[in-house]
């Protein structure tokens, strides 16, 4: 069954922060779907705003 969804645009945000001295470790965070766009369901279900922080450590 052939279906169309409409077209939307997704605004994303992130930031990755390196502390100097620590070439090894990084902090990062972020904010997707920015301005809370709604998608259509036939594409999956849609989150709204979707913030994120973590780090990594690199060995």
């Amino acid at each position: 069954v052939p279906s169309t969804a409409d077209a939307y645009t997704l605004f994303n945000l992130h930031a990755t922060y390196v502390p100097a001295g620590f070439h090894d470790m990084e902090f990062y965070g972020g904010i997707d779907n920015l301005f809370d766009s709604k998608v259509d369901t036939i594409l999956g279900s849609s989150v709204g705003i979707y913030p994120y922080v973590g780090a990594r450590k690199f060995f």
